[in-house]
């Protein structure tokens, strides 16, 4: 059985209405909504553009997959990118190595049975413009691994209805989201004799964000000749949230026991936490310029309002930022 990885890939935003900035200067907040009559009156005047046929359309007028790296094609950065142990050969076909679908919570360990395609089907680009594109642009859309998601929610949350933003991160903690949905699976099953799967999938997708981190950073020191065995790791927050010393189910607990396994050295840094709740195996610290200078790699976990999100650029070599709090760095890379 072919499994279904979804990746994330330009396309998701290419194909969607462009937003229109202005040329002024940015606003730190929005600027006052308009009347109701004023808004109606802009909606009416905008032309709606009806939406194309798939008539002309084949998959082979976007080309892919194209060379991105070395040997390696954009199918075979994806499976290296979202995969677990995996290894290739100087051909960049996977030789080792295991997939996850969240679909049906499997584990996939044979590369040719994992199906890699694009987040906007590439038929409905067709519909909605790429017809007219040139084979060129076709191909770099199909091919694009470059999406920023924090600028797609970014752009979304302008909309100032209807929209509720969910930023990513290294996982849930607390007791509302690990546990309570899953005690609601449980009685929907014990009762009724039914999976609660919407409840089941996204506590798959939240339960493997942990090791999706860790691959991360293991990808990132890779790309540095470095193993994570005795490297120095510097983790910002072992809290579940922010301003907040709770540490139930809190995702870096997972984290850290995965980069104990691999031999990293890890030492973290919690204003909140008193130091008998940190992590097994785990040395307490300050936040000190000396200490981010001395780290091979730091993870922000948590965005405490006590770190200083311009202090750990500044002193840091890198950065893995699972919050999107961090300003745009060279050192700094956002999950």
């Amino acid at each position: 059985m072919r499994r279904r990885l979804t990746t994330f890939l330009i396309t998701a935003v290419a194909a969607t209405t462009a937003w229109i900035l202005g040329t002024g200067p940015a606003l730190a907040y929005p600027p006052t909504p308009p009347s109701a009559s004023t808004a109606a009156s802009q909606l009416a005047s905008l032309t709606v553009k009806a939406e194309g046929s798939t008539s002309g359309y084949s998959r082979d007028l976007f080309p892919h997959w194209i060379i991105k790296s070395g040997t390696c094609d954009t199918r075979e950065e994806v499976l290296k990118r979202d995969g677990t142990g995996v290894t290739v050969d100087s051909s960049c076909h996977p030789t080792a190595g295991k997939w996850y679908s969240v679909y049906d919570a499997t584990w996939v360990t044979s590369s040719s049975s994992v199906d890699i395609d694009h987040i906007v089907p590439l038929a409905e680009a067709w519909k909605s413009g790429a017809n007219a594109w040139t084979t060129s642009r076709r191909q770099q859309f199909a091919n694009d691994l470059s999406i920023d998601i924090w600028e797609a929610i970014g752009a979304a949350s302008t909309k100032p209805f209807g929209y509720l933003p969910f930023a990513p991160g290294p996982g849930v903690g607390g007791h509302c989201l690990p546990v309570d949905p899953s005690y609601l699976s449980w009685q929907v099953r014990r009762r009724l004799g039914h999976s609660f799967r919407f409840v089941e999938l996204a506590n798959d997708v939240n339960d493997h964000m942990p090791d999706y981190v860790v691959r991360r950073l293991v990808a990132a020191l890779n790309r540095r000749g470095e193993a994570v065995q005795g490297r120095r790791i510097l983790l910002l927050g072992v809290s579940f949230k922010r301003n907040v010393g709770d540490c139930r189910e809190a995702p870096s607990r997972r984290i850290a026991a995965l980069l104990a396994d691999m031999g990293a050295e890890l030492r973290a840094c919690d204003p909140h936490v008193d130091v008998v709740e940190f992590p097994s195996g785990v040395m307490p610290v300050e936040l000190t310029a000396d200490e981010l200078g001395a780290a091979d790699a730091v993870l922000a976990l948590v965005d405490h309002d006590a770190f200083d999100p311009q202090a750990v650029v500044r002193h840091a070599r890198y950065v893995l930022d699972t919050r999107g709090w961090l300003p745009a760095r060279e050192n700094v890379e956002r999950l």
